[in-house]
Formats: structure tokens, sequence, C-alpha cells
């Protein structure tokens, strides 16, 4: 699945289950232009989502966010992921955590520098690097 079907996948995902606020709708007309250009550069197993880019300054992620990536993410051959400087919480690792327990995933880099995860969220984290 290339980047762009991703995050279509993400909205088509958030849209379907209601969980998509009007700020996530911001973030994935946000998301999908950084990706298009990861594209036409050839970067597609990369997910640059670091919420202090110039693009991304003003919509950064939240657990709601995290949770619908989540669900999506097991079709893709991402194995760069970069979350950092955003609103993810204990919640949002949680899901984070669930996502690397499973076998199709293949991240191999995952960035969650300067976010709000609390000690619960980063055991859970810890527990799920693991298994694997």
């Amino acid at each position: 699945m290339s980047l762009t079907g991703f995050v279509e996948s993400w909205r088509n995902e958030g849209l379907a289950r209601d969980t998509y606020s009007t700020a996530s709708t911001s973030n994935y007309a946000v998301i999908l232009e950084l990706l298009r250009n990861l594209e036409c550069e050839g970067e597609t197993n990369k997910l640059p989502l670091a919420g202090n880019q110039k693009i991304l300054r003003n919509f950064r992620l939240t657990d709601e966010d995290i949770s619908v990536i989540c669900k999506v993410l097991g079709g893709t051959k991402i194995t760069y992921i970069n979350l950092s400087y955003n609103r993810i919480r204990d919640y949002g690792a949680e899901c984070l955590a669930e996502c690397l327990k499973d076998r199709n995933c293949v991240i191999q880099h995952l960035d969650l520098l300067y976010n709000d995860i609390g000690p619960a969220g980063a055991t859970v984290l810890s527990e799920a690097l693991q298994v694997i």
C-alpha cells in the first residue's frame, strides 16, 4: 500500500467509526500533502509525522489519530515512524504496543520523543518490545 493509500485508509477508517474530529480532519489534509511529497521523493517506507515539522506544527497527532493509524498500519511496509512532538498519551501508547505485537508489523524504528506518555504507557510499550 502506498503512503497516500495508507492515509486514505486512515481517513476512511476514522470516518467509518465516527472517531474523526475536526482537528483530525485537518490532520488528514496536512499529512496527505506531506506524504505525497515523500512519495515523489521515493520515500515509501517512512512515516515522518513529527509534530515539530513546519507543515504539522499546528496539527499535532492525538491518541485518537494514533488509534486509527494503528488499525490501518498492518497492510503497509512502513519500517520507520516518527511520531515525536505530538500529543500522544498512554492510550496512544497502548494502541502502538498492540500494533508492534502484530506478526505483520515491520516497524524497525519508532520515535516517540516529546509526547505525553506516562509510566503506564511506557510499561505497555516496553512489554510489547520484549515480545518482538
